[in-house]
């Protein structure tokens, strides 16, 4: 219920010369349920308020294990600005320690807004 607060409150507060401005990932995490091998990612995002709720956005949760190159967990083609990613990953990455990113696009757009670095262990 917080996460859909903040979510209408940064519509709210979103500008109309925002339109302009690419999109923001303000926020992000990523919680890991280590008995079920599912990670939760999600992220607040700034955009115009009238775009905020309309299905535009390419939500993609990638992580990268060790010095490896990063790989796509799951991608939401279509979905709104603010996500939430459930992701059921591999028993053999149980006990490693990952870095996560959450990585937001505007569809047909070039720019991609990217969350800050997130580790955790699997």
């Amino acid at each position: 219920m917080r996460f859909l607060a903040a979510v209408q409150l940064l519509c709210a507060l979103a500008s109309p010369a925002a339109a302009s401005r690419p999109v923001t990932v303000l926020t992000a995490d990523v919680v890991v349920n280590r008995h079920t091998h599912v990670v939760r990612a999600s992220a607040i995002v700034a955009d115009d308020a009238s775009q905020v709720l309309d299905r535009r956005y390419r939500t993609v949760l990638r992580y990268r294990c060790g010095q490896g190159s990063w790989l796509t967990a799951k991608r939401i083609a279509r979905g709104p600005a603010s996500a939430t990613i459930n992701w059921r990953y591999p028993r053999r990455l149980s006990g490693r320690r990952c870095d996560f990113r959450i990585v937001v696009a505007r569809i047909g757009e070039a720019h991609q807004a990217r969350s800050a670095l997130m580790r955790r262990r699997l």
